[in-house]
Formats: structure tokens, C-alpha cells, sequence
């Protein structure tokens, strides 16, 4: 899932330090929005059903059950706001204790508007046993930006970082109760990161102290752009027990990337003297992490069917956040993050209403990888509910439409965000509120079949 803030990790360039860190809301930054089909299910069964193309993103194996060419565009229309609300932010100056906005409350709104998502895949059945497709969507992406006064800017100001996955997959039918599928990756990333910095919010006073700059908010940004491509591969499997059931399950592998950019300084304020500003070349490695689901789909009276899926994402390899500069490739910045591997289940009903009509619901729990001890005002964000809704109407033989609604709540998450920064021992960034998410989805699918 993603909100205005877009779904793949958040990154923050500064003084002597490139911050990369991520944030989408759903399990870290991964996006959900993929299919209008399994949205309406709350993405339940997604590796077991396989009734139209997009099931390349969830099991290619399931190219196998699609009999005729198939072809399915899809786009998601993502509207709400992550609010948070700063109660207490600033730096810890050496021994001059908190300078900002000690007992100053500051809320923040993060990427307000709305966001689409498009997704397209193609399947073609080569004969009866082998089927080959390809899927063009995003897992992983995310971008945030900060209201301009939000005080909280010395941890987080903005974020905005996209994956593009060019998925080509084939299957085969092994016989009429087992099929296979696997699948090539090729991931874009693109990222434009800004935060502010410690060094870039302090001046000096008559003393030569470091003191805030006035009215505190953004004050001088730093900001890096990169892009890289990683590569990695995705298999699954699927096993028809009976005409009306069927399990399937599905792993993708991780993806590295190296992002490269130069961090440039913006912004910044007249009488700045505390820090040596100067723009460098900077790298940070960043890993996709694994995905591995267990789908059952299960039709136990004539039109009407359960499904359900426990999808499990290894977001435990993220346990820091390490940017180096690209001449000495000496460390500039390390963030601890500390994540732990999340789980995801999903629950789903449908309902053939008749020959035409599809109807479909659903409810899903998405358990955040951020502990409320890592949590940090860049991906503030905590477990999830998903509810949905969901229809499909077939207009003809050849042309059938998908629609689905969801709701997505996140419980309110704490926040006690304190960090240090390579370079400059004595500066302490904190930031401590509460966060708060509600999300409203709408997706359209149109599929068309030769």
C-alpha cells in the first residue's frame, strides 16, 4: 500500500551524512495495490485463484488455468493523509541541552492528495501445457513530504522513491492437479530525498553557542538523486485438489540495489556558521526484501467461495541504513532500523451473483516490521486493518470490468525518534508525537480476452 508518501523507503541526504530510510504504509513500503480483482478479496487466495492476467504479480503459475490470451490493465486511486502530531522536537546542542521546540506541540501532514497506481500485465497460452506473460508493477515504493512549518524537519522533510518491476514469467502444466510458474525481475529504482539537518537549523549566538534559527520548521535541505537497477527472480506452484479448491504458494526473491547521487545543500539561511557545508557524491546500498504467500481458495457451496492468504515479507535484513561517500567511500551516515520480519493475513468471500456478476469482500490484518522502539518519524507507521469491497461484471465475451473499494486503518503509533549523525558527536536529533493513518483505496480493472 501507499499513500502520498509513495509505498518504496524514504531517504534523507544532510551535512556530512546521506539518511536513506523507507516508508510506505502497508508492512513497511510495500505496495498491495497490484489487482482490482484480489482487492476486492482484501488480497486474499491472490496465489491461488489465477482468474485473469494479474495473477503474474501474486503466483505465475497461475497462467497455466488462463485458457484463452488474456490481457488486464489496472489503476488504483489512493487518497488520505498520515498526520502527525509533534509533541516535542529539536537538537541537543552539546551541553546547552534542547534547542527547537521544547514543549511546542507541531503537527505535520504527510503527502497530502491523492496518488495513482497503474498496473498492466499480458498472458498468452503458448498450447495447452505452457503459458508465458508479463507483468509491468511496483512492490515496493513510497513518498513522503512534510507541511513546510512541520518541526519534526530534522528528522524527516521529504521522501519520494519509486520502483518499476518489469516481471516477464512463464508456466507449465505439469498435469491436471500441479502447474508451475517462474519469473525474471528487472527493478528500477528512482529516488529524490530531502531532509534537513542538525547543522543546518543551528546558528550561532554573541557567545558563539549554537542557537536555533528563528521560527524554527525547514530550515537549510540537503538533497541527493539516484537511480539504480536489481534484478532477482520469483517461482510459484499450484495445486487444483478438486474442481472447487485449490492452495498455491509463491516466493520472491530479494532485490539489491546501490543508489548513487550528489547531496546538494538548499535553502540556506543567512548567518549559518555552525558546520562546513560542502555538496559530495554519495552511494547507499538498499535491499527489496523477500516475499513468500500461502493461498487457499475454497468454493464450498455452488457460487459461493472463501479464500485466504498468510503472506510473509523478510524485512528483518533491514537493520541499518548505511550511506558512504562516494570519493573515499568512508561511512557518512548510519541509521539504526532494527526491523523484524511481518506477516500478513487476509480473509475473503465470493459470491457469483449470476452468470454476469461477481461479488466480493474482505478483511485483512497487515502487521507492521517497525517495533515501537524503531520507530521513527520516516516511517511512522503500525499494524494495519484492511477492509474491502469488490465486484466484477463481465460486459461480453471478450471484456470484463473490476471494481473495488478499500478501507485501510493503522492503530495509532508512538513516537520517540532520537538520532546522532557521523561526523558531528555533539548533535542529538529528537523528535517525540504520535502518528496517525486512515486510507481510503478505489480501483478499476478493465481485462480483455482474444
Amino acid at each position: 500500500m501507499i499513500i502520498k508518501n509513495r509505498t518504496g523507503m524514504r531517504t534523507a541526504v544532510a551535512l556530512g551524512s546521506l539518511c536513506l530510510s523507507q516508508g510506505a504504509f502497508a508492512g513497511g513500503y510495500q505496495i498491495m495495490e497490484k489487482s482490482t480483482s484480489d482487492m476486492g478479496r482484501a488480497f486474499s487466495g491472490g496465489a491461488a485463484i489465477a482468474e485473469d492476467a494479474t495473477t503474474i504479480g501474486s503466483n505465475p503459475a497461475g497462467m497455466a488455468l488462463l485458457k484463452r490470451s488474456e490481457f488486464s490493465l489496472s489503476l488504483s486511486l489512493v487518497s488520505g493523509d498520515l498526520d502527525v502530531d509533534i509533541e516535542q522536537a529539536g537538537v541537543v546542542a552539546g551541553q546547552l541541552g534542547l534547542q527547537g521546540t521544547d514543549g511546542n506541540r507541531s503537527s505535520g501532514n504527510a503527502a497530502p492528495g491523492n496518488v495513482l497506481i497503474p498496473a498492466a500485465y499480458g498472458v498468452i497460452p503458448i498450447n495447452e501445457q505452457i503459458a508465458v506473460g508479463l507483468g509491468v508493477f511496483s512492490n515496493f515504493s513510497t513518498a513522503t513530504v512534510y507541511d513546510d512549518a512541520f518541526q519534526g524537519s530534522i528528522l524527516a522533510t521529504e521522501s519520494d522513491v519509486r520502483t518499476i518491476n518489469f516481471n516477464p514469467s512463464v508456466s507449465y502444466r505439469v498435469n491436471h492437479m500441479v502447474s508451475l510458474g517462474f519469473g525474471f525481475n528487472a527493478v528500477m529504482a528512482e529516488a529524490t530525498l530531502g531532509s534537513s539537518n542538525p547543522a543546518l537549523t543551528l546558528t550561532q549566538d554573541a557567545e558563539g553557542n549554537p542557537r536555533p534559527i528563528p521560527n524554527g520548521g525547514k530550515a537549510g535541505v540537503s538533497e541527493v538523486q539516484g537511480e539504480d537497477w536489481g534484478y532477482g527472480w520469483n517461482i510459484g506452484m499450484m495445486f487444483e485438489l478438486a474442481d472447487n479448491a485449490r492452495i498455491g504458494v509463491s516466493y520472491r526473491s530479494a532485490v539489491e540495489f546501490k543508489l548513487e547521487g550528489e547531496t546538494k545543500f538548499k535553502n540556506l539561511p543567512q548567518g549559518l556558521q555552525y558546520g562546513t557545508l560542502q555538496n559530495f557524491d554519495a552511494n547507499a546500498p538498499l535491499e527489496l526484501p523477500q516475499l513468500a504467500s500461502l493461498s487457499g481458495y475454497y468454493e464450498f457451496v455452488p457460487a459461493w467461495a472463501l479464500s485466504a492468504d498468510i503472506t510473509y515479507t523478510g524485512w528483518s535484513n533491514f537493520e541499518s541504513l548505511d550511506v558512504f561517500r562516494s570519493d573515499s567511500g568512508n561511512l557518512a551516515s548510519q541509521v539504526k532500523e532494527d526491523w523484524k520480519d511481518s506477516y500478513r493475513y487476509a480473509l475473503g468471500l465470493t459470491h457469483q451473483y449470476n452468470g454476469d456478476l461477481k461479488l466480493r469482500t474482505g478483511l485483512a490484518y497487515d502487521q507492521s516490521p517497525i517495533t515501537d522502539e524503531t520507530r521513527t518519524l520516516r516511517i511512522p507507521t503500525a499494524d494495519y486493518v484492511w477492509l474491502s469491497l469488490g465486484a466484477q461484471y463481465v460486459i461480453n465475451d471478450s471484456l470484463v470490468i473490476d471494481g473495488a473499494y478499500a478501507k485501510v486503518m493503522m492503530e495509532e503509533a508512538e513516537l520517540s525518534d532520537e538520532r546522532t549523525f557521523v561526523g558531528q558527536p555533539d548533535l542529538v536529533a529528537i523528535a517525540d508525537g504520535k502518528a496517525n493513518l486512515e486510507l481510503d483505496i478505489f480501483s478499476i480493472q478493465l481485462s480483455y480476452r482474444l
